[in-house]
């Protein structure tokens, strides 16, 4: 990335100049930002530098669109942010797959005779909308606390804890009707 900035220009247009003076001022800024959705400084420098690769492909969409200084550095720090949310997406936040051979490793904790109940299970979560199985999953899968999961999500703890706490109920309803006693089974019973 510094090569692209510091060697012969192939921009050789107006914007050689701000694109550098742009990268040396707000590079730690796009790490900075992006390090704060991600927490991990690798994947965040990676981040920071597609901000800039993007900036050199298309300069004008930068330029031309920012009115001031403030301006570019809130329009660089919003790319570095939705990329990472990206990348958050597509790394964390895992998919729910009916046909997913590891679908059920999920449920680690129930017997192989309990099919039954891994099938409604599995069934119960793909009737959820997709960011409340994704609450679900992060939460019962990888024992994420719903602090995290907000923060994984970018989301407010309220409404995350909401949105737990209604598939929570869901939950119960869905599985009286199915004839199981989820409090009872969750208590070991």
């Amino acid at each position: 990335m510094w090569i692209l900035l510091t060697g012969p220009s192939d921009l050789g247009n107006q914007y050689t100049d701000k694109i550098k003076s742009a990268f040396l001022r707000y590079f730690n800024l796009a790490v900075h930002t992006a390090n704060s959705i991600l927490n991990d400084p690798k994947k965040s420098e990676e981040i920071a530098a597609s901000v800039f690769e993007k900036m050199i492909s298309s300069p004008e969409k930068f330029f031309d669109h920012c009115k001031s200084e403030d301006h570019l550095k809130n329009f660089i720090a919003t790319v570095a942010r939705n990329l990472a949310k990206d990348v958050l997406k597509h790394e964390k936040i895992v998919s729910i797959n009916s046909d997913e051979e590891n679908f059920f490793d999920i449920l680690e904790n129930e017997s192989d005779e309990d099919m039954d109940f891994k099938i409604l299970f599995r069934d119960f979560l793909l009737s959820l909308p997709r960011e409340t199985r994704d609450i679900f999953t992060l939460k019962i899968a990888y024992g994420y606390k719903l602090s995290e999961i907000a923060r994984l999500l970018n989301k407010n703890v309220k409404a995350v804890q909401r949105k737990w706490e209604r598939g929570l109920e869901k939950m119960c309803a869905y599985f009286d009707a199915c004839g199981i006693d989820v409090k009872n089974r969750r208590n070991g019973g």
